[in-house]
Order: C-alpha cells, then sequence, then structure tokens
C-alpha cells in the first residue's frame, strides 16, 4: 500500500488536496534514507528483534482501523465533540 495514514485515507480529497504533498513527503523521507514496509506483522512477518539487529532505529507506526469511544475523558460529551472519521467524511 502506501503511507500516509489517516491524512491520505481518511480526509476526502474535496476537502484537502493532500495528494502531491503526502507523496513529496515520503519520497524526501526515503531520500534520507527511511524505509517503508507496508502490510507487515511484526512477530509474524518479521521478528522485532530482528528489525533492531539490522537497523539503528526503528519506528513501529500502526494504524487506527476503529474508533475508540473516549468515554472517561473530561469533555468527550460536550457538544460538536465529534470522531475524527465522522467529521472528515
Amino acid at each position: 500500500d502506501c503511507g500516509g495514514g489517516l491524512l491520505m485515507y481518511g480526509i476526502p480529497n474535496m476537502k484537502l488536496d493532500k495528494t502531491s504533498k503526502v507523496t513529496r513527503r515520503l519520497k524526501l523521507l526515503e531520500k534520507e534514507g527511511v524505509a517503508f514496509k507496508y502490510n507487515t506483522e511484526v512477530g509474524r512477518d518479521v521478528a522485532l528483534g530482528d528489525l533492531c539487529k539490522q537497523h539503528n532505529a526503528v519506528i513501529l507506526a500502526t494504524g487506527a482501523t476503529k474508533w475508540r469511544d473516549m468515554r472517561k475523558t473530561d469533555g468527550r460529551h460536550l457538544k460538536n465533540v465529534v470522531q475524527a472519521m465522522d467529521f472528515l467524511s
């Protein structure tokens, strides 16, 4: 797949023309030496220990596929507090 997370997949293009910006940023990061591995499950497809041995730094960036209701968060039930996906779609 590709990177960009919620910015790429959650915000419709009609609300924000972001594709060229996100693609440009990903290419810049790749030029700097960042390697992106998509659709990879740590522990199944690759061992975390192996990643740490092979690289100076490892970042695990997981996407949220389901929203959580932050019930215990102060102000959660105030007027106009909405979930990001409901607001963006």
